[in-house]
């Protein structure tokens, strides 16, 4: 049995795969044969294959590759599984090691179990890169880099707004920070989904008139935040002056004012003050 990483080195994103290979150098056909290829913490399953055969047999949930058969002679003696994973953010710093063993291993036509008398197979370590944004916690001498019994935790890349979405009767001066030193912000203020071409922010943000204002952070090791969005509702106060007709009406023996408009009428003027949406 063997068991490999494609690569020796590998950052958090990056999608890596797992090569199992078994093969049967006995003098008899092995039936059934079930191998235990679990996935190593910090990995997430994507995708497998078995390659050049119609039998695809793996079930992430409990590791277990069903080979069925495995031949003695040259046709069919050797059979390859190969997983597909992301490394999540708690690998960061860590060694990785995928393993493979014999789960079930019997000599076809008797009863003669031998997943036993082999030993599991190791694979060659996967070194994931420390996360730029990561602290260590817990005791002993270790690093997120080093040996010992060190944690490495990944702290996820946000970003705040001084003043939160709301409505305003006055213009309003937006600040923007990060908790992480090495992460650029990049905003767009019309509603539209901000990218690393959109406008990189490098001091405060005038909302003058109404705006919907989206933004994100992203670090030198790719790692991102969430889009964040924020909307400002700016009212300003202003004057207003209309004209209205309206004619005269005889009420109880007196001349007033009537709200409708006829052949004949008056026009007067009306004026105040109102609250609008810039």
């Amino acid at each position: 049995m063997f068991v490999d990483f494609n690569q020796t080195t590998a950052n958090v994103g990056d999608t890596v795969s797992i090569t199992v290979t078994a093969i049967n150098n006995g003098f008899f056909d092995w039936s059934p044969v079930k191998v235990y290829v679990p996935l190593p913490d910090g990995l997430q399953f994507m995708s497998f294959v078995v390659p050049d055969k119609t039998l695809q047999e793996y079930d992430p949930t409990t590791g277990i590759w069903d080979l069925n058969t495995l031949n003695h002679d040259e046709r069919g003696h050797q059979k390859s599984l190969i997983i597909t994973a992301k490394v999540l953010p708690e690998a960061a710093g860590k060694e990785l090691v995928a393993t493979a063993k014999f789960d079930k291993l019997v000599m076809e036509g008797s009863n003669v179990h031998m997943e036993n008398e082999t030993p599991p197979a190791k694979s060659s370590i996967l070194k994931v890169s420390p996360l730029a944004n990561a602290t260590c916690s817990g005791s002993g001498n270790g690093t997120c880099i080093g040996s010992g019994n060190c944690t490495c935790i990944y702290n996820p890349i946000t970003v705040n707004a001084n003043i939160k979405s709301g409505t305003y009767k006055t213009p309003q001066t937006v600040t923007l920070t990060t908790n992480n030193s090495t992460a650029t912000i990049y905003y767009t203020t019309d509603g539209s989904t901000p990218t690393t071409n959109s406008t990189k922010y490098t001091g405060a943000i005038s909302v003058i008139t109404s705006k919907t204002l989206k933004f994100f952070a992203l670090d030198t090791e790719g790692n991102t935040s969430p889009i964040y969005t924020q909307q400002y509702n700016i009212y300003k106060l202003v004057s207003y002056k209309y004209n209205v007709q309206v004619k005269w009406k005889k009420v109880r023996g007196k001349w007033k004012y009537h709200w409708v408009k006829i052949w004949k009428y008056k026009t007067i003027t009306k004026t105040g003050t109102k609250w609008l949406k810039t």
